[in-house]
Protein backbone atom coordinates (compact mmCIF):
# COMPACT_ATOMS: atom_id res chain seq x y z
CA UNK A 1 0.00 0.00 0.00
CA UNK A 2 1.47 3.57 -1.10
CA UNK A 3 1.60 6.03 1.14
CA UNK A 4 1.58 9.61 1.31
CA UNK A 5 2.78 12.24 3.90
CA UNK A 6 0.51 15.15 3.38
CA UNK A 7 2.41 17.24 6.25
CA UNK A 8 5.69 16.94 3.99
CA UNK A 9 4.38 16.05 0.20
CA UNK A 10 2.64 19.04 -1.64
CA UNK A 11 -0.71 16.89 -2.90
CA UNK A 12 -1.41 18.06 -6.18
CA UNK A 13 -3.69 15.31 -8.14
CA UNK A 14 -4.81 12.09 -6.09
CA UNK A 15 -5.73 9.06 -8.79
CA UNK A 16 -6.43 5.39 -7.95
CA UNK A 17 -6.41 2.19 -10.29
CA UNK A 18 -9.66 1.22 -8.59
CA UNK A 19 -12.83 2.44 -8.12
CA UNK A 20 -12.46 4.12 -4.75
CA UNK A 21 -9.75 5.73 -2.92
CA UNK A 22 -10.24 4.99 1.37
CA UNK A 23 -9.50 7.72 3.58
CA UNK A 24 -9.04 5.97 7.26
CA UNK A 25 -8.56 9.79 8.94
CA UNK A 26 -10.21 12.96 9.41
CA UNK A 27 -9.53 15.83 6.96
CA UNK A 28 -9.54 19.29 7.62
CA UNK A 29 -9.86 21.50 4.55
CA UNK A 30 -9.35 25.19 4.75
CA UNK A 31 -9.86 25.43 1.35
CA UNK A 32 -12.78 25.23 -1.23
CA UNK A 33 -13.59 21.61 -2.66
CA UNK A 34 -14.72 21.34 -6.53
CA UNK A 35 -16.28 17.87 -7.17
CA UNK A 36 -18.40 16.60 -9.65
CA UNK A 37 -20.65 14.14 -9.42
CA UNK A 38 -23.01 13.33 -5.98
CA UNK A 39 -22.55 13.62 -2.19
CA UNK A 40 -22.84 10.52 -0.30
CA UNK A 41 -23.17 9.71 3.60
CA UNK A 42 -22.90 5.74 4.08
CA UNK A 43 -23.51 5.11 0.20
CA UNK A 44 -26.91 7.18 0.13
CA UNK A 45 -27.25 10.32 -1.53
CA UNK A 46 -26.78 13.54 1.41
CA UNK A 47 -29.50 16.15 1.29
CA UNK A 48 -29.89 19.03 3.31
CA UNK A 49 -34.05 19.14 3.37
CA UNK A 50 -36.09 16.57 3.83
CA UNK A 51 -37.15 14.65 0.52
CA UNK A 52 -39.60 17.17 -1.71
CA UNK A 53 -42.66 16.79 -4.24
CA UNK A 54 -45.57 18.16 -5.95
CA UNK A 55 -46.99 16.81 -2.83
CA UNK A 56 -45.22 18.70 -0.58
CA UNK A 57 -46.07 21.66 -2.00
CA UNK A 58 -46.68 24.29 0.73
CA UNK A 59 -45.72 22.41 3.38
CA UNK A 60 -43.66 23.89 6.88
CA UNK A 61 -40.53 22.76 7.89
CA UNK A 62 -40.67 21.58 11.42
CA UNK A 63 -38.33 18.91 13.63
CA UNK A 64 -39.35 16.49 16.01
CA UNK A 65 -36.32 17.41 18.17
CA UNK A 66 -34.47 14.53 16.61
CA UNK A 67 -35.68 14.83 12.35
CA UNK A 68 -36.45 17.40 10.35
CA UNK A 69 -39.47 16.79 8.23
CA UNK A 70 -42.61 18.37 5.98
CA UNK A 71 -45.41 19.17 7.66
CA UNK A 72 -47.63 18.36 5.29
CA UNK A 73 -51.19 17.98 4.71
CA UNK A 74 -50.64 14.56 2.51
CA UNK A 75 -50.08 11.58 4.40
CA UNK A 76 -49.59 9.79 1.37
CA UNK A 77 -46.00 10.86 1.55
CA UNK A 78 -45.21 7.87 4.21
CA UNK A 79 -44.44 8.08 7.66
CA UNK A 80 -43.43 11.63 8.19
CA UNK A 81 -42.00 12.89 10.96
CA UNK A 82 -42.87 9.55 12.51
CA UNK A 83 -46.60 9.93 11.40
CA UNK A 84 -46.97 13.38 13.01
CA UNK A 85 -48.84 14.49 9.66
CA UNK A 86 -50.01 17.96 9.32
CA UNK A 87 -53.17 16.35 8.76
CA UNK A 88 -54.27 12.79 7.32
CA UNK A 89 -56.47 12.00 4.43
CA UNK A 90 -58.43 8.92 3.00
CA UNK A 91 -58.02 8.77 -0.51
CA UNK A 92 -59.99 11.35 -2.69
CA UNK A 93 -62.39 9.89 -5.14
CA UNK A 94 -61.22 9.71 -8.69
CA UNK A 95 -63.52 8.22 -10.88
CA UNK A 96 -65.40 10.31 -13.82
CA UNK A 97 -68.77 9.92 -12.66
CA UNK A 98 -68.59 9.51 -8.79
CA UNK A 99 -68.94 12.79 -6.90
CA UNK A 100 -65.32 13.53 -7.14
CA UNK A 101 -65.41 13.34 -11.09
CA UNK A 102 -65.76 15.46 -13.72
CA UNK A 103 -69.20 14.32 -14.74
CA UNK A 104 -70.71 13.05 -11.07
CA UNK A 105 -73.75 11.26 -10.41
CA UNK A 106 -73.70 11.18 -7.00
CA UNK A 107 -75.92 13.70 -5.42
CA UNK A 108 -73.91 17.10 -4.11
CA UNK A 109 -75.54 16.42 -0.63
CA UNK A 110 -73.58 13.28 -0.46
CA UNK A 111 -70.37 14.67 -1.14
CA UNK A 112 -68.61 14.25 2.50
CA UNK A 113 -64.98 12.19 1.01
CA UNK A 114 -62.53 12.81 4.09
CA UNK A 115 -61.71 10.61 6.98
CA UNK A 116 -58.84 9.71 8.69
CA UNK A 117 -56.22 10.21 12.23
CA UNK A 118 -53.65 12.32 12.30
CA UNK A 119 -52.26 15.46 14.16
CA UNK A 120 -52.30 18.72 13.09
CA UNK A 121 -50.08 22.16 14.44
CA UNK A 122 -51.19 25.26 15.45
CA UNK A 123 -49.19 28.79 14.47
CA UNK A 124 -47.62 28.01 17.84
CA UNK A 125 -46.47 24.79 16.93
CA UNK A 126 -48.73 23.00 19.01
CA UNK A 127 -49.74 19.55 18.27
CA UNK A 128 -53.29 18.66 17.82
CA UNK A 129 -54.41 14.95 17.46
CA UNK A 130 -57.45 14.61 15.66
CA UNK A 131 -59.92 12.60 13.34
CA UNK A 132 -60.00 14.39 10.31
CA UNK A 133 -64.03 14.63 8.70
CA UNK A 134 -64.98 14.41 12.88
CA UNK A 135 -65.22 18.03 12.56
CA UNK A 136 -66.25 20.80 10.43
CA UNK A 137 -63.11 22.53 11.07
CA UNK A 138 -60.93 19.62 10.17
CA UNK A 139 -62.65 18.77 6.70
CA UNK A 140 -59.53 20.01 5.15
CA UNK A 141 -56.45 21.89 6.31
CA UNK A 142 -56.50 24.98 4.63
CA UNK A 143 -53.25 26.25 4.03
CA UNK A 144 -53.58 28.81 1.00
CA UNK A 145 -55.59 32.07 -0.31
CA UNK A 146 -55.53 33.97 -3.43
CA UNK A 147 -56.58 37.56 -4.40
CA UNK A 148 -57.78 37.66 -7.89
CA UNK A 149 -58.89 40.87 -9.47
CA UNK A 150 -59.41 44.22 -8.31
CA UNK A 151 -59.10 47.86 -9.09
CA UNK A 152 -56.56 51.03 -8.76
CA UNK A 153 -58.37 54.27 -9.96
CA UNK A 154 -60.32 53.68 -12.84
CA UNK A 155 -57.81 50.44 -13.78
CA UNK A 156 -59.13 47.15 -13.15
CA UNK A 157 -56.79 44.17 -12.87
CA UNK A 158 -56.27 40.58 -14.20
CA UNK A 159 -53.61 39.68 -12.06
CA UNK A 160 -53.92 36.57 -9.09
CA UNK A 161 -51.91 36.89 -5.83
CA UNK A 162 -51.25 33.34 -3.96
CA UNK A 163 -50.53 33.68 -0.44
CA UNK A 164 -48.80 31.22 1.95
CA UNK A 165 -50.84 30.88 4.98
CA UNK A 166 -47.96 29.54 6.93
CA UNK A 167 -45.68 31.77 6.67
CA UNK A 168 -47.82 34.81 5.45
CA UNK A 169 -45.89 35.49 2.24
CA UNK A 170 -48.10 36.42 -0.65
CA UNK A 171 -46.55 36.08 -4.33
CA UNK A 172 -47.78 37.33 -7.74
CA UNK A 173 -48.49 35.03 -9.89
CA UNK A 174 -48.92 37.23 -12.62
CA UNK A 175 -52.31 38.18 -15.07
CA UNK A 176 -54.15 35.28 -14.88
CA UNK A 177 -57.51 36.21 -15.72
CA UNK A 178 -59.32 36.13 -18.83
CA UNK A 179 -61.10 39.13 -18.15
CA UNK A 180 -59.97 42.36 -16.00
CA UNK A 181 -62.66 42.18 -12.51
CA UNK A 182 -63.13 44.86 -10.06
CA UNK A 183 -66.26 45.25 -7.84
CA UNK A 184 -66.32 41.78 -8.31
CA UNK A 185 -66.67 38.87 -5.57
CA UNK A 186 -66.46 34.63 -5.59
CA UNK A 187 -66.51 31.71 -4.09
CA UNK A 188 -64.67 28.34 -4.04
CA UNK A 189 -64.75 24.59 -3.89
CA UNK A 190 -62.63 22.04 -3.15
CA UNK A 191 -60.32 22.57 -6.57
CA UNK A 192 -61.28 25.65 -7.68
CA UNK A 193 -62.16 29.00 -7.71
CA UNK A 194 -65.25 31.33 -9.48
CA UNK A 195 -65.45 35.14 -9.56
CA UNK A 196 -68.35 36.61 -11.33
CA UNK A 197 -69.11 39.32 -13.29
CA UNK A 198 -65.63 39.85 -15.00
CA UNK A 199 -66.49 42.17 -17.67
CA UNK A 200 -63.58 43.07 -18.55
CA UNK A 201 -63.78 46.95 -17.42
CA UNK A 202 -64.04 49.32 -14.70
CA UNK A 203 -67.34 48.27 -12.88
CA UNK A 204 -70.29 47.03 -15.13
CA UNK A 205 -72.83 44.68 -15.18
CA UNK A 206 -72.13 40.99 -16.34
CA UNK A 207 -72.46 37.25 -16.52
CA UNK A 208 -69.08 36.00 -17.32
CA UNK A 209 -67.63 33.45 -14.98
CA UNK A 210 -63.79 33.17 -14.56
CA UNK A 211 -62.09 30.82 -12.95
CA UNK A 212 -58.48 30.22 -11.25
CA UNK A 213 -57.17 26.32 -10.55
CA UNK A 214 -57.12 26.39 -6.54
CA UNK A 215 -53.61 24.54 -6.53
CA UNK A 216 -51.57 26.39 -9.19
CA UNK A 217 -53.47 29.78 -9.19
CA UNK A 218 -53.83 29.57 -12.94
CA UNK A 219 -57.06 31.08 -15.26
CA UNK A 220 -58.88 27.65 -16.40
CA UNK A 221 -59.66 27.80 -20.20
CA UNK A 222 -63.00 27.41 -22.00
CA UNK A 223 -64.26 24.01 -23.09
CA UNK A 224 -65.06 22.94 -26.71
CA UNK A 225 -64.99 26.38 -28.83
CA UNK A 226 -63.72 28.72 -26.26
CA UNK A 227 -66.70 31.09 -26.56
CA UNK A 228 -68.87 32.28 -23.87
CA UNK A 229 -72.08 30.98 -23.66
CA UNK A 230 -74.68 28.94 -22.06
CA UNK A 231 -74.70 26.33 -25.34
CA UNK A 232 -71.39 24.98 -24.98
CA UNK A 233 -70.72 21.47 -23.80
CA UNK A 234 -69.04 20.71 -20.61
CA UNK A 235 -65.69 19.49 -20.78
CA UNK A 236 -63.65 16.35 -19.42
CA UNK A 237 -60.54 17.67 -18.43
CA UNK A 238 -59.81 18.89 -15.22
CA UNK A 239 -58.38 22.63 -15.92
CA UNK A 240 -60.93 23.24 -18.89
CA UNK A 241 -64.29 24.46 -18.01
CA UNK A 242 -68.00 25.09 -20.59
CA UNK A 243 -68.86 28.16 -20.42
CA UNK A 244 -72.39 27.08 -19.14
CA UNK A 245 -70.98 27.99 -15.79
CA UNK A 246 -71.80 31.58 -16.57
CA UNK A 247 -74.14 33.21 -14.50
CA UNK A 248 -78.29 33.48 -15.77
CA UNK A 249 -78.29 36.98 -14.63
CA UNK A 250 -75.92 39.36 -14.67
CA UNK A 251 -74.59 40.76 -11.62
CA UNK A 252 -72.16 44.30 -10.60
CA UNK A 253 -70.74 44.11 -7.54
CA UNK A 254 -72.73 41.16 -5.87
CA UNK A 255 -71.85 39.03 -2.43
CA UNK A 256 -70.79 35.52 -2.75
CA UNK A 257 -70.21 32.99 -0.59
CA UNK A 258 -69.75 29.18 -0.47
CA UNK A 259 -71.08 25.93 0.65
CA UNK A 260 -67.54 23.57 1.39
CA UNK A 261 -69.62 20.39 2.53
CA UNK A 262 -72.22 20.84 -0.45
CA UNK A 263 -69.78 21.85 -2.82
CA UNK A 264 -72.04 25.06 -3.87
CA UNK A 265 -72.01 28.65 -3.95
CA UNK A 266 -74.43 31.32 -4.11
CA UNK A 267 -74.15 34.77 -4.93
CA UNK A 268 -76.47 37.48 -4.55
CA UNK A 269 -76.76 41.35 -5.45
CA UNK A 270 -75.44 43.74 -8.60
CA UNK A 271 -78.91 43.72 -10.21
CA UNK A 272 -80.75 40.73 -9.86
CA UNK A 273 -83.34 39.95 -7.30
CA UNK A 274 -82.90 36.10 -7.72
CA UNK A 275 -79.60 34.23 -6.12
CA UNK A 276 -77.26 32.95 -8.73
CA UNK A 277 -76.19 29.08 -7.71
CA UNK A 278 -73.29 27.24 -8.96
CA UNK A 279 -72.83 24.02 -8.68
CA UNK A 280 -68.74 23.28 -8.27
CA UNK A 281 -68.87 19.30 -9.06
CA UNK A 282 -70.56 19.90 -12.61
CA UNK A 283 -70.35 23.63 -13.10
CA UNK A 284 -73.45 24.33 -13.72
CA UNK A 285 -75.00 27.77 -12.85
CA UNK A 286 -78.84 28.05 -11.86
CA UNK A 287 -81.01 30.45 -9.85
CA UNK A 288 -82.67 30.25 -6.75
CA UNK A 289 -85.44 33.20 -5.87
CA UNK A 290 -85.20 35.46 -2.54
CA UNK A 291 -82.52 37.38 -3.33
CA UNK A 292 -81.80 40.97 -3.59
CA UNK A 293 -80.58 43.28 -6.01
CA UNK A 294 -78.19 45.59 -4.22
CA UNK A 295 -74.80 46.30 -5.61
CA UNK A 296 -71.80 46.59 -2.79
CA UNK A 297 -72.77 43.19 -1.13
CA UNK A 298 -70.76 40.86 0.89
CA UNK A 299 -70.90 37.29 1.72
CA UNK A 300 -69.49 34.82 4.28
CA UNK A 301 -69.76 31.15 5.23
CA UNK A 302 -69.86 28.50 8.08
CA UNK A 303 -70.51 24.85 7.81
CA UNK A 304 -74.24 24.58 7.82
CA UNK A 305 -75.13 27.72 5.65
CA UNK A 306 -73.89 31.37 4.21
CA UNK A 307 -75.06 34.53 4.59
CA UNK A 308 -75.58 37.49 1.72
CA UNK A 309 -75.59 40.98 2.81
CA UNK A 310 -76.67 44.16 0.95
CA UNK A 311 -77.47 46.52 4.12
CA UNK A 312 -79.81 45.93 6.94
CA UNK A 313 -82.70 45.59 5.14
CA UNK A 314 -81.34 43.44 2.43
CA UNK A 315 -80.13 40.39 3.36
CA UNK A 316 -81.38 37.12 3.42
CA UNK A 317 -79.18 33.72 4.66
CA UNK A 318 -79.30 30.00 2.69
CA UNK A 319 -79.92 26.66 4.91
CA UNK A 320 -77.27 24.61 2.31
CA UNK A 321 -79.15 21.36 3.55
CA UNK A 322 -82.74 22.33 1.96
CA UNK A 323 -81.58 25.36 0.14
CA UNK A 324 -84.35 27.34 1.54
CA UNK A 325 -83.59 30.98 1.83
CA UNK A 326 -84.43 33.20 4.84
CA UNK A 327 -84.21 36.55 6.32
CA UNK A 328 -82.02 37.61 9.40
CA UNK A 329 -80.89 40.31 11.64
CA UNK A 330 -78.18 41.24 13.78
CA UNK A 331 -78.64 42.98 17.59
CA UNK A 332 -76.10 46.08 16.85
CA UNK A 333 -75.25 45.43 13.48
CA UNK A 334 -75.51 48.70 10.90
CA UNK A 335 -73.78 49.42 7.58
CA UNK A 336 -73.44 48.47 4.51
CA UNK A 337 -71.91 45.69 2.13
CA UNK A 338 -68.98 47.72 1.26
CA UNK A 339 -67.41 47.02 3.87
CA UNK A 340 -66.87 43.01 3.69
CA UNK A 341 -67.81 39.89 6.21
CA UNK A 342 -64.66 37.58 7.04
CA UNK A 343 -65.93 33.62 7.18
CA UNK A 344 -64.04 30.86 9.43
CA UNK A 345 -64.40 27.02 10.55
CA UNK A 346 -64.96 28.42 13.56
CA UNK A 347 -68.85 28.46 14.35
CA UNK A 348 -68.93 32.31 13.62
CA UNK A 349 -67.56 35.14 10.98
CA UNK A 350 -66.80 38.51 11.08
CA UNK A 351 -69.49 41.19 9.88
CA UNK A 352 -68.02 44.35 8.77
CA UNK A 353 -70.36 46.51 10.91
CA UNK A 354 -70.37 50.01 8.99
CA UNK A 355 -70.13 51.68 5.37
CA UNK A 356 -67.12 51.88 3.60
CA UNK A 357 -64.00 53.37 5.08
CA UNK A 358 -64.94 52.21 8.49
CA UNK A 359 -63.13 50.55 11.71
CA UNK A 360 -66.26 48.49 12.96
CA UNK A 361 -66.80 44.48 13.33
CA UNK A 362 -69.59 42.64 14.71
CA UNK A 363 -69.01 38.87 15.15
CA UNK A 364 -71.84 36.49 15.13
CA UNK A 365 -72.61 33.01 15.34
CA UNK A 366 -73.26 31.61 11.78
CA UNK A 367 -75.62 28.48 12.77
CA UNK A 368 -78.42 30.92 15.11
CA UNK A 369 -77.33 34.18 13.55
CA UNK A 370 -76.70 35.74 16.99
CA UNK A 371 -73.99 38.04 17.72
CA UNK A 372 -70.84 37.35 19.65
CA UNK A 373 -70.01 40.37 22.13
CA UNK A 374 -70.26 44.20 21.30
CA UNK A 375 -68.60 45.95 18.32
CA UNK A 376 -65.15 45.95 17.87
CA UNK A 377 -62.56 48.12 15.86
CA UNK A 378 -59.84 46.67 13.36
CA UNK A 379 -56.28 47.50 14.22
CA UNK A 380 -55.37 48.97 10.86
CA UNK A 381 -56.75 52.21 9.52
CA UNK A 382 -60.08 52.88 8.39
CA UNK A 383 -61.41 50.90 5.47
CA UNK A 384 -63.65 49.24 3.29
CA UNK A 385 -63.91 47.37 -0.19
CA UNK A 386 -61.39 45.05 1.17
CA UNK A 387 -60.43 41.41 0.07
CA UNK A 388 -60.81 39.26 2.75
CA UNK A 389 -59.18 35.60 2.82
CA UNK A 390 -60.80 32.96 4.98
CA UNK A 391 -58.40 30.65 6.57
CA UNK A 392 -58.16 28.02 8.75
CA UNK A 393 -57.07 29.34 12.16
CA UNK A 394 -56.47 33.07 10.77
CA UNK A 395 -58.09 35.31 7.81
CA UNK A 396 -56.65 37.97 5.95
CA UNK A 397 -57.36 41.63 5.00
CA UNK A 398 -55.40 41.27 1.34
CA UNK A 399 -55.47 45.21 0.44
CA UNK A 400 -58.54 47.62 0.52
CA UNK A 401 -59.93 50.81 -0.05
CA UNK A 402 -58.77 53.03 3.02
CA UNK A 403 -58.54 57.09 3.50
CA UNK A 404 -56.15 59.51 3.52
CA UNK A 405 -53.29 61.04 1.08
CA UNK A 406 -51.69 58.26 -1.15
CA UNK A 407 -53.95 55.52 0.56
CA UNK A 408 -56.60 54.82 -1.80
CA UNK A 409 -56.90 51.60 -3.37
CA UNK A 410 -53.66 49.73 -1.74
CA UNK A 411 -52.10 46.50 -0.46
CA UNK A 412 -52.29 46.81 3.17
CA UNK A 413 -52.24 43.54 4.84
CA UNK A 414 -53.23 42.11 8.12
CA UNK A 415 -54.16 38.91 9.88
CA UNK A 416 -57.04 38.13 12.34
CA UNK A 417 -56.48 35.16 14.53
CA UNK A 418 -59.82 33.60 15.13
CA UNK A 419 -59.51 32.31 18.52
CA UNK A 420 -58.96 36.16 20.05
CA UNK A 421 -60.12 37.90 17.42
CA UNK A 422 -56.79 39.84 17.48
CA UNK A 423 -55.10 41.65 14.48
CA UNK A 424 -51.79 41.64 13.22
CA UNK A 425 -50.71 44.54 10.69
CA UNK A 426 -48.51 42.87 8.27
CA UNK A 427 -45.67 44.00 6.03
CA UNK A 428 -44.34 43.55 2.51
CA UNK A 429 -43.82 40.20 2.63
CA UNK A 430 -47.27 39.21 3.07
CA UNK A 431 -48.83 42.10 1.07
CA UNK A 432 -50.16 41.73 -2.94
CA UNK A 433 -48.08 42.21 -5.22
CA UNK A 434 -47.46 43.24 -9.24
CA UNK A 435 -49.73 46.77 -8.25
CA UNK A 436 -49.69 49.45 -6.54
CA UNK A 437 -53.15 49.04 -4.64
CA UNK A 438 -56.22 47.07 -5.58
CA UNK A 439 -59.52 46.78 -3.73
CA UNK A 440 -63.04 45.12 -4.62
CA UNK A 441 -61.52 41.89 -5.81
CA UNK A 442 -62.29 38.36 -4.63
CA UNK A 443 -60.57 35.84 -2.47
CA UNK A 444 -60.43 31.97 -2.71
CA UNK A 445 -58.75 29.46 -0.35
CA UNK A 446 -57.54 25.59 -1.05
CA UNK A 447 -55.77 22.81 0.79
CA UNK A 448 -53.07 21.94 -1.17
CA UNK A 449 -53.85 17.86 0.00
CA UNK A 450 -57.38 18.24 -1.43
CA UNK A 451 -55.54 20.23 -4.80
CA UNK A 452 -52.85 18.46 -5.35
CA UNK A 453 -55.15 15.60 -6.02
CA UNK A 454 -56.29 16.67 -9.37
CA UNK A 455 -53.52 18.90 -10.35
CA UNK A 456 -49.75 18.67 -10.26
Amino acid sequence: MSQVNVGTTQLNTLTSGGATISIPKNISVSGNINFTGDLLQNGVLFETLPSQSPKTAGGILMSDGKNAFWGTTLAAEGDVGGNNNFGYYNSYPTTTTGAGGQNPTVASGDYLPYSGEGSWYDYNGTQYNITVGSQFRYRSIFTHSFLVGGYRGSNPWRSVNQCYNATDITISRGDQLDRAASYVDGNFGDFNGYVYGTVNSYGGSGSSVSSVNLHTGTNRTFGPNGTPGHGDAYNTTPDSIGASMDTWDGTDDPGSASGQTTQRGYTAGGGPGSIQRMNFITEMCTRLGGGFSNSGATGSEGEYRCHLFGDTGSRCYIEFSNESVNSYSLSGWSGNGWKKNLSTKWGFCYHGNSNNVTLPWLKFNDTNNTAIGGQFNQADISSGEENMAMGQDWGYCLGNYASGTGNYQNNRTWKRFHATDADVVLGFKAEPKGHQGQSSGCCFTGAFSVTGLRYQ
